[in-house]
């Protein structure tokens, strides 16, 4: 339970910033960014696969599927995309290494992959994972295509124990040649892919182009864009025009509650969006409802939104509240109460900042059922002036998923690779992974060994 605080944090002029950018974002049409899901649909674009034709699976590949008596679906390029035997292994007896008998199990059916035999051999060792607690392995190769290296597609994995391959998984395009030159350069490639989300951006905007030597990645400021922006040249696999030398961009702007994150893949030679992806993934628990409402700020008097009344069931461990104002810089607070069936009890305030704000409410013993209400109002001691509208949205979710064992630390701690981590195997080890934590001080102190803070600021 977080109880109400009366000490605000902040200044005025970032609070006035913030509001600028807020009225900014919100005279561009919502359809244009991928933002904070407070609804059940995802925001930001759709995916998009420009790449022209298909391939269907030959007579001779389905007659060898039917031999093995198996199951698969196929990919666009006629390889197969996933298969497995129901009740029994792909294949049995293979000898050598995990890695060797997966190798040499793909050699036995490259056909399925549209491999020649000398593909095979190419084949690169992307990872060799074990299973916890099982002798089990996931064989990770990836093509290449002459001396460059897909970054989309051209991935086989082979789920192996004991010389036992029980399940394939493929984006395999075949053998490629690779087609096509480079007519762009790297910043043009980013211009032609926020082009593609409806983002049109001056070359002037662009400086402090740079290469990072690790991952060959070229980085570039874009002005209003906080992040670096990324683009490095890879091989795009196509059904109809070989591996099309293209440029991969991360087009990224993460801004307060703002988040769009695309890739695309940018053809280098005419600027064509071949492929597109939204990297936004919103999360949107189960049994959550939505809310939205007005309060009044000012002029005086300060008035509370209305309340909300939802009915929880028996068995659930705790109830969490979110909602956001419509312009950012603008301070509310969320009231959670419950109805003993004559008045509203408060039960618990949240306010932690400007929005969004949030309130939890997790009783020992579990959330008695009832009927419960979430009200917004305006903070009585902004750190900025309120500017209208006074509109906001929110949701009210709930929960039967018990806290683990122990309790949640106050300050949990996780290490992750980075979203886009080397090509090269052999770089992909644990000392490339990131030490994060929610909080890398507290109270002043340092947290050792925090390598990146995570909070929510």
């Amino acid at each position: 339970m977080r109880i109400k605080s009366q000490n605000k944090s902040g200044t005025g002029q970032i609070a006035s910033m913030l509001m600028v950018l807020t009225l900014v974002f919100l005279s561009i049409p919502s359809d244009t960014f991928g933002v904070l899901n407070l609804w059940d649909a995802p925001q930001g674009l759709e995916d998009i696969d420009n790449r022209k034709g298909e391939i269907k699976p030959s007579l001779s590949q389905l007659a060898s599927l039917n031999a093995m008596d198996a199951k698969a679906d196929w990919t666009k390029f006629g390889t197969v995309h996933t298969l497995v035997k129901d009740g029994g292994y792909l294949a049995t007896g293979l000898t050598g290494s995990p890695v060797e008998a997966a190798r040499q199990w793909i050699r036995s059916n490259r056909e399925l992959f549209r491999l020649s035999d000398q593909s095979v051999s190419n084949l690169e060792l992307v990872n060799d994972g074990r299973m916890p607690y099982s002798d089990a392995h996931y064989i990770l190769f990836r093509q290449k295509f002459g001396k460059m290296t897909p970054t989309q597609d051209g991935l086989i994995n082979v789920a192996i124990i004991d010389g036992k391959v029980f399940h394939v998984w493929s984006s395999s395009t075949g053998d490629q040649t690779v087609t096509g030159s480079v007519a762009l350069s790297p910043a043009d490639a980013w211009m032609n892919a926020a082009a593609s989300v409806n983002l049109v951006i001056p070359s002037a905007s662009i400086s402090n182009v740079r290469v990072d030597e690790h991952d060959n990645w070229t980085l570039l400021n874009v002005s209003g864009f906080p992040q670096d922006q990324q683009v490095r040249l890879t091989a795009l696999p196509t059904p109809e025009d070989g591996a099309r030398m293209a440029y991969e961009v991360n087009v990224v702007n993460v801004q307060g509650h703002i988040a769009t994150a695309y890739t695309a893949f940018i053809d280098a030679e005419n600027g064509r969006t071949l492929y597109r992806v939204n990297r936004v993934n919103h999360f949107m628990p189960p049994e959550t409802q939505n809310f939205q409402g007005v309060y009044q700020d000012a002029p005086a008097p300060q008035m509370c939104g209305p309340r909300h009344a939802y009915t929880v069931p028996a068995g659930k461990v705790r109830i969490a509240v979110v909602a956001t104002a419509a312009i950012a810089s603008n301070d509310i607070l969320i009231n959670l109460y419950f109805n003993d069936g004559v008045s509203d009890i408060l039960l618990v305030s949240g306010d932690t900042g400007t929005s969004p704000e949030t309130a939890t409410y997790e009783p020992a013993g579990g959330v008695p059922a009832g009927v419960y209400k979430v009200e917004v109002c305006p903070y009585n001691a902004p750190s900025a002036p309120p500017v209208p509208p006074f509109n906001y949205v929110g949701t009210f979710t709930t929960d039967d998923t018990a806290t683990p064992g122990g309790g949640i630390s106050s300050n949990p701690k996780w290490r992750y690779w980075l979203a886009n981590p080397s090509l090269v195997y052999s770089d992909n080890t644990d000392t490339f992974r990131k030490n994060a934590c929610w909080r890398s001080s507290i109270d002043g102190v340092p947290v050792p060994g925090c390598e990146r803070e995570e909070m929510n600021i």
